[in-house]
């Protein structure tokens, strides 16, 4: 299981998971949608925001979910502040969406 949250201000603003049975948007074939773009799609209100990422294994184990370089990009663009992502065992990573190169 694959989860996305976007916070602003202390609020929760859009939610989203993996979904294996729409199509990506942002891509020109068919593909999984993932849960980052899922987020980005449910609201316009991103501006400042931060995103956090979590990842669970069929056995309940935190894991990695540090976004694809495709969703990362579209982050980037949708002025998002920050991604937090699990990294597993407890641990957490973070993203400075200012300190990503535009592509």
């Amino acid at each position: 299981m694959f989860g996305a949250i976007v916070v602003k201000s202390g609020r929760i603003v859009s939610t989203g998971t993996n979904n294996p049975q729409k199509t990506h948007p942002r891509a020109g074939y068919p593909r999984r949608i993932h849960a980052e773009i899922q987020v980005l799609l449910g609201t316009d209100d991103l501006k400042g925001a931060t995103m956090y990422l979590v990842r669970v294994t069929n056995g309940g184990k935190e894991a990695l979910s540090k976004p694809c370089q495709n969703c990362l990009r579209e982050i980037k663009k949708s002025g998002l502040k920050s991604v937090i992502f699990s990294m597993g065992k407890g641990e957490y990573g973070k993203i400075d969406l200012r300190d990503v190169a535009p592509n």
